[in-house]
């Protein structure tokens, strides 16, 4: 006999838990992810850093592209990609506490992050096994 499955979400609780085949899975929310001031302090540099340190890249490259360029129209070519960059930015980089966890996922697999960055986030934070993160791993 099989166990029905059952699943059990409170708003504003921090745990969804969900039973399947007797199997009890229990996750938190992203939205609970709040943390102390020093935790968000860490995030806030964290995440400066690591914008600060793709748009320092960006720089460079826009740098290349101009001492290489001969033509006066490749000045479109260098409107386009800088189009580009910002579309790739602007979507990467959201302070959301509901995303903030994945979108470090993602800078740390980018390398636009380092563990050392996110000294100072609790344990459960700094790990927190998202799939996004569990994707990149």
């Amino acid at each position: 006999m099989t166990t029905p499955i059952r699943r059990v979400s409170n708003i504003g609780d921090i745990s969804e838990v969900h039973y399947t085949l007797g199997i009890d899975y229990t996750r938190r929310h992203m939205t609970d992810l709040h943390g102390s001031h020093v935790e968000k302090a860490v995030s806030r540099t964290a995440f400066d850093a690591a914008l600060s340190r793709e748009l320092a890249a960006i720089r460079k490259e826009v740098e290349r592209m101009l001492k290489r360029s001969t033509a006066s129209t490749e000045i479109w070519q260098l409107h386009d990609f800088l189009s580009e960059k910002r579309g790739e930015v602007d979507r990467k980089y959201d302070y959301r506490y509901s995303v903030l966890i994945s979108m470090f996922g993602r800078l740390l697999h980018e390398g636009w992050l380092s563990e050392a960055d996110l000294a100072g986030l609790s344990a459960d934070r700094a790990h927190y096994p998202t799939p996004s993160i569990l994707a990149i791993i």
